[in-house]
């Protein structure tokens, strides 16, 4: 179906004299601009009744960007492609740290990946094993050889996640990065609590890489997402279900809705994109100040990638990103 679509968009958009590009939500435009981020092609997966069909939306990077979500038809007319009855502002993914965050913060290092296939129930238990095993034996201070072991706190990953908090005005060991906070919990119980497979592996490489780990159900936002400083009117919602705004100028992850997805940097998740069973597309970014912020950033994508290489049908997309390279996918 793709080898059908894909040369009649193209044609639309040749006698355009461009690509077809993002115009506003629900509607792509043929455009001239030298730089066309994407093309979007929505290959029929069969009808659904009320003459209505579903198809599965394929946002094709001209690098070769993987599946994104599930949507309905679209029409082409007049050289416009009608979006899916589903919004399409959800399906062109941009996330980026504003330019004010990377000024203020210029020791930050991120890496993201965008992962879909993963609705279903995976198994990820060894690797969960491996890297918590590896987190607790630090813990311990086995590779310490009989010096007395250092607690999370002390640790320089945690150390540059506890400076930027203070630099935030906040009280470091009171408001906590996750991966202090799960570490803080692996050191206390022994054991990391389980969620699901998704968020538990991410959970584990968190602790094994000493870097908080926040992944997000792609479908529950309305790109773009960024790393911003807050207006005050965003909408948090927790996971008791409480709606909450941020203060003005916390640190959150906002999208194109105004709902907040994280508070106070990577210290809370909202309900919002909570990753289930039942997501099939998620966004997972991992974030780092210390001195050896680059290599631990790759590092944790690596063991993810390994993770997921394991897994029929999952596609996998990943970049690390500097104030140079912001943005997720890269243009």
């Amino acid at each position: 179906m793709l080898s059908f679509f894909g040369p009649v968009l193209n044609a639309v958009a040749e006698r355009a004299g461009g690509r077809l590009v993002n115009a506003r939500p629900n509607t792509l435009r043929c455009s001239a601009r030298p730089r066309a981020p994407a093309i979007h092609v929505c290959p029929c997966t069969g009808p659904t009744g009320e003459g209505v069909q579903t198809h599965k939306c394929l946002s094709w990077q001209l690098s070769g960007e993987r599946p994104a979500a599930q949507f309905r038809s679209r029409q082409i007319a007049g050289g416009l492609v009608q979006s899916c009855a589903v919004a399409h502002r959800r399906y062109t993914m941009h996330f980026f740290h504003t330019p004010g965050i990377w000024s203020a913060f210029p020791s930050l290092r991120a890496g993201v990946m965008h992962v879909h296939g993963v609705r279903g129930s995976h198994d990820f238990d060894a690797a969960v094993m491996t890297h918590t095993a590896a987190a607790r034996a630090r813990l311990g201070g086995d590779h310490l050889q009989g010096q007395a072991p250092l607690s999370e706190g002390q640790w320089p990953e945690i150390q540059a996640w506890r400076r930027v908090y203070a630099d935030m005005g906040l009280q470091p060991t009171q408001v906590r990065c996750a991966a202090e906070a799960l570490l803080r919990r692996l050191r206390q119980d022994g054991q990391l609590p389980r969620v699901n497979p998704l968020v538990d592996l991410c959970n584990a490489v968190s602790v094994h890489a000493s870097v908080p780990i926040a992944i997000f159900d792609c479908a529950q936002i309305v790109w773009p997402l960024s790393v911003t400083r807050a207006r005050g009117d965003e909408e948090f919602l927790t996971f008791s279900g409480e709606t909450e705004h941020p203060a003005e100028a916390e640190v959150v992850f906002v999208d194109g809705s105004r709902r907040a997805h994280a508070r106070k940097w990577a210290h809370r998740q909202s309900k919002f994109s909570a990753v289930s069973p039942s997501s099939d597309s998620v966004l997972i970014v991992i974030e780092a100040f210390h001195e050896g912020a680059p290599a631990a950033v790759a590092t944790a994508l690596r063991w993810l990638e390994e993770a997921f290489s394991l897994m029929p049908g999952f596609i996998t997309n990943s970049r690390e990103l500097t104030a140079s390279n912001p943005d997720f996918p890269g243009h």
